[in-house]
């Protein structure tokens, strides 16, 4: 594989500007609301970073459609790029006890391990390598279930159903107070319905592949929480098994895995002494 060519200054500030805007998704941009620089030099400047595979984009007379390659980003650019989260995240974490300078902090080490920002993600990333904070945030209990749906009546209630056990799922580490959590499951299933609209995302998901293996990046999210690799290896396998012979779908088999393993990994038997020595030896 060649080695990428140095950015220059103007490339950097240019690839550091798409990021932003981007935040890590697509962006449109028209002639008009560009990087401040004429339209023909703006798309000379795309095809250079697109040359050195850091972005990819299409255009024709009134816009151009740019995805930052985030894995292709070098070391030295990507320092120089955003080292604070989105607005709102920021804002939940103050209002969890976290300081903006520690948060500044955990989200320059949840980049080096995360290929994408995702909101959830981060704040769960957060709580583990502070557990004293954790231990004062509301978690929705997996039997809980909504008093009031009829801001959601509309969708049809198989896919309430399915979209309930997601919720649980993804806020069994985490979630909002108690009295806000049957108004905070609508939004988040309204959310849900126009994001699989837009995307065309087959609500059934599909069967587990019979050779299916968890990520290399969810691996590394749970081994940078602490959960031991060689545990996970064994688990992925059980994983597969189990959910072979259910025949359930699921739309992200990673996604399962990542709240299966947490879940696990928190049941699990504390080890003995002989255990912990051969660890340590």
């Amino acid at each position: 594989m060649n080695q990428q060519q140095k950015l220059n200054s103007r490339h950097k500030s240019l690839l550091n500007w798409l990021n932003s805007k981007a935040e890590g998704g697509v962006l449109e941009i028209l002639p008009a609301r560009i990087y401040p620089v004429c339209w023909d030099s703006f798309i000379d400047d795309l095809n250079e970073l697109q040359r050195q595979s850091l972005i990819s984009f299409v255009k024709d007379d009134i816009k151009a459609v740019v995805e930052v390659n985030q894995l292709a980003i070098p070391d030295d650019t990507r320092q120089s790029m955003s080292n604070h989260p989105p607005t709102a995240t920021t804002r939940q974490l103050v209002q969890l006890g976290f300081s903006k300078g520690r948060i500044r902090d955990l989200y320059n080490q949840f980049n080096r391990v995360y290929l994408k920002f995702v909101h959830e993600d981060f704040i769960v990333f957060c709580l583990k390598k502070e557990p004293q904070l954790a231990k004062t945030v509301f978690t929705v209990p997996l039997n809980w279930r909504p008093s009031n749906t009829d801001s959601i009546a509309h969708i049809k209630e198989s896919i309430q159903s399915e979209y309930l056990v997601k919720f649980r799922e993804a806020f069994s580490e985490f979630g909002p107070p108690a009295s806000d959590w049957n108004d905070f499951f609508c939004k988040w299933c309204l959310k849900r319905w126009e994001e699989d609209l837009r995307n065309h995302t087959p609500l059934e998901g599909a069967i587990i592949p019979t050779d299916w293996k968890p990520s290399t990046e969810v691996l590394s999210i749970l081994s940078s929480e602490g959960i031991d690799p060689v545990w996970l290896e064994t688990l992925s396998l059980e994983f597969r098994l189990y959910w072979s012979e259910k025949g359930t779908r699921k739309v992200s088999w990673d996604n399962q895995f990542k709240w299966w393993a947490r879940r696990k990994w928190r049941e699990r038997p504390p080890q003995t002494h002989t255990e912990i020595l051969y660890k340590v030896s």
